[in-house]
């Protein structure tokens, strides 16, 4: 999501997903690159309502186990065909 003054975020965003795409295909047949990007995240683990929440595609912040589960999931055998 584009907020304004927020250009340099915008950027690094967009430069992360282009040096996973890079990554993956450098390191096809011997490594698979991913990268997690997550929008807003909640260490307190707050429950959000109204407009905080409805903005997310998901309908809520999401919380550090959402990456942790992420990871795993990445990490394991079942994300094999992902990379980049």
């Amino acid at each position: 999501m584009s907020q304004p003054d927020a250009e340099s975020y915008s950027a690094a965003k967009g430069g992360i997903a282009a040096l996973t795409h890079a990554m993956a295909v450098s390191l096809a047949g011997k490594a698979r690159g991913n990268s997690i990007s997550p929008g807003w995240i909640d260490t307190g683990f707050k429950m959000y309502s109204g407009a905080d929440a409805l903005q997310h595609p998901a309908g809520r912040v999401g919380n550090p186990l959402d990456i942790a589960h992420m990871v795993l999931y990445l990490c394991s055998d079942k994300a094999g065909f992902i990379t980049g």
